[in-house]
Parts: C-alpha cells; structure tokens; sequence
C-alpha cells in the first residue's frame, strides 16, 4: 500500500512538472536555448558586455508602465470605448 502511494506521489510530482511546462513554454524554450548558447559561446570576461543593459532597463520600464495601466484598468476603459464605436 506504501508502494502505491509513493507512486502517486511521483506521478503527482510529473504531473506538476509537465503543467508547469505547458504554462511557462517561453521561458523553457528559453533557458533551453541559454543551455545549448553556452555551449557554443564559451562564457568569458567580456560575456557581460553582450547583455545591452539599456534595452533592458527600457524594456522594464515599459513592462512596468503596462502593468500599472493595466492595474488601474486603462485598457478596460479603451476597449469598452472602442466597442462602443462597432455595430457587429
């Protein structure tokens, strides 16, 4: 009986993992490709300056300013405006 429950419990385990997988498909398909990058491209002493740190901080700004606007339901407001204008 302690046998079949260790089984669940593993089933269970992969069970948690594969639906993490199917939710988070990006950022596996990403660190996969970060996996086989480094493989090709031998981290160094100038593998920090291939990372553009401004893109990022202007990528993070923007991401930050759409989901403040969408907290505060800005594109709740456009949407319903916008189907306020069609008539099918």
């Amino acid at each position: 009986m302690a046998e079949f429950g260790n089984e669940q419990l593993g089933e269970n385990k992969y069970m948690k993992i594969i639906n993490f997988i199917k939710r988070e498909i990006v950022l596996c398909v990403a660190i996969i490709l970060a996996i086989i990058s480094s493989f090709i491209i031998k981290p160094d002493g100038e593998y920090i300056e291939y990372i553009d740190f401004r893109t990022l901080g202007i990528l993070l700004s923007l991401m930050t300013v759409m989901a403040g606007f969408q907290k505060i339901g800005v594109f709740t407001c456009i949407a319903k405006l916008l189907l306020r204008k069609v008539n099918t």
